[in-house]
């Protein structure tokens, strides 16, 4: 292929999967966790319960123009067509085909073709290939403020979310087994004061904030696991679907060029190291806890990047053929099943959570109907995104919860509403009965909706002592306990239900 042939096979591809992926995009109801980080957006901080606040600034800068799923989706709709140009535009004077031939590669990989969700992951994935990308420009021996670029770029991946400190661990490991000379060292340095602003940012929120992030990711998400040797083999299988098999057996092919990556200085290492020393790392967690796919998806980009190293052009063209055969599968069974008529997963133990998903404007007003005036929550975040999300109010989390996506701790005082009426859709008859001990009196609707029941608890004069001492004095020991190794900081959940106890 031609340089010029390529660029028009990459156009036609960027127009042909920005097409579907917004035709996608607009027709897919909004899924829990997007909402949840709509939730983000409408609740501006510089920083959040679960991960940094990279998706909830970018939300909050779009919601303005509506709210629509299409508006929302955007920003994971533009930065895959944004990354393609910015990897062709730092491999083209290496070879201008093959730099066309990756980022068309990069645009038609099946997870990124079919991916069309707004998550933490999103600005994660844009910003750690940017620095991926300004890395290697700085290592092939351009300006130093390359370096400064990298740094910065990560320290935005860092505040996107906490998947970036393993690009930053395969820097150090580039750097220290590729035996950097002393220029590359002061980049080294660089880099690490460009990112470091970016990292106190969201050290000063956890100091402020209960020490929220650390003690999800650290503790709260980790205390029910267990050894699982064949972690490590769903994890391999999965990188295979990822990585796609035919990518795999050309780089197996050219193995003498990939080991060359190792030693000497050329350019290229950097995206083997930024590749392989984080999914080795995400391997040796494997064995401990399920790695889902969106775990690996900030490190997806690279892989195009290493192909173009040290793949021919008629392979790389061979692979765009592949994988996007690859994905118009992907494309024609998510077509099928998003043409399913609804009643045909009847059966399946998601029933109610898709028709909620389908319906939740019918079911808000149905809720409407039956409890005027009553403040609404949910026992599961989930649910009360997505209410929130389409009824665009706030739908609090009411009961323990899980220890995912506790963001309603900082957004409901439920000192505010004792004595308050509060209806909550409850889940289940247990959870429903669950309820009832911190009213005066409750009253049960059942809503059907498409064969779906809701269970509606009409709870009248809220009990906020027994509610504290029973759901909130739980939450404090299981989600709220600051280790003593931490220094201590504010922590308004604390601070707002337990003034006189320490936390500690």
């Amino acid at each position: 292929m031609t340089p010029d042939s390529s660029r028009k096979l990459f156009l036609c591809v960027l127009v042909f999967t920005l097409a579907v992926r917004a035709v996608l995009a607009a027709a897919i109801p909004i899924t829990g966790d997007e909402a949840y980080f709509v939730l983000w957006g409408r609740h501006l901080d510089y920083g959040y319960y679960d991960h940094p606040p990279m998706v909830g600034w970018l939300l909050y800068a779009l919601l303005p123009l509506g709210g629509s799923e299409l508006v929302v989706r955007l920003p994971a709709l533009l930065i895959p067509p944004i990354l393609a140009l910015a990897i062709q535009r730092t491999l083209r004077p290496r070879d201008e085909t093959k730099a066309w031939l990756v980022a068309t590669l990069w645009l038609v990989l099946p997870l990124d073709v079919v991916n069309i969700f707004i998550t933490s992951d999103t600005p994660l994935v844009l910003f750690a290939t940017l620095s991926v990308l300004a890395l290697y420009r700085a290592w092939s021996d351009g300006p130093m403020g390359w370096y400064a670029f990298s740094g910065a770029a990560l320290g935005l991946a860092f505040l996107s979310k906490y998947f970036a400190v393993l690009l930053g661990v395969a820097y150090l490991v580039l750097f220290l087994v590729r035996g950097a000379d002393r220029r590359a060292w002061r980049g080294f340095a660089l880099l690490l004061l460009s990112s470091a602003p970016f990292v106190l940012i969201n050290l000063a929120w956890n100091y402020q904030h209960c020490w929220n992030n650390v003690l999800f990711n650290l503790y709260s998400r980790n205390l029910a696991l267990t050894w699982s040797p064949q972690g490590l083999a769903m994890f391999a299988g999965m990188l295979v679907y990822v990585l796609t098999p035919w990518l795999l057996l050309y780089l197996w092919r050219q193995r003498r060029g990939v080991r060359a990556l190792l030693g000497g200085h050329a350019a290229g290492a950097v995206f083997l190291y930024t590749l392989v020393v984080p999914l080795l790392l995400l391997g040796l967690v494997a064995v401990r806890r399920t790695i889902g796919l969106h775990w690996v998806l900030a490190f997806l980009p690279i892989l195009p990047l290493l192909a173009f190293t040290v793949l021919d052009a008629r392979q790389l063209r061979r692979s765009v053929f592949y994988s996007a055969a690859f994905s118009v599968l992907h494309l024609a069974l998510l077509g099928a099943v998003l043409t399913t008529p609804l009643e045909l997963w009847r059966d399946s133990g998601q029933y109610r959570n898709l028709v909620m998903g389908t319906q939740p404007e019918t079911l808000l007003a149905r809720i409407d109907a039956e409890a005027p005036a009553f403040h609404l929550g949910t026992g599961s975040y989930t649910s009360a995104s997505v209410l929130a999300f389409y009824g665009e109010r706030h739908v609090l989390v009411f009961g323990d919860g899980s220890y995912h996506a506790r963001q309603d701790d900082l957004l409901t005082d439920f000192r505010a509403l004792d004595g308050e009426n509060i209806a909550v859709l409850a889940k289940s008859e247990a959870s429903a009965a669950r309820a009832e001990p911190f009213f005066a009196r409750t009253e049960l609707r059942i809503i059907e909706l498409e064969g779906a029941s809701f269970r509606l608890v009409l709870g009248y004069n809220f009990d906020f002592a027994t509610y504290k001492k029973t759901v909130l004095s739980a939450v404090r020991d299981r989600y709220y306990r600051i280790p003593p190794w931490l220094p201590a900081g504010s922590c308004y959940f604390c601070e707002r239900y337990f003034p006189d106890a320490d936390c500690r």
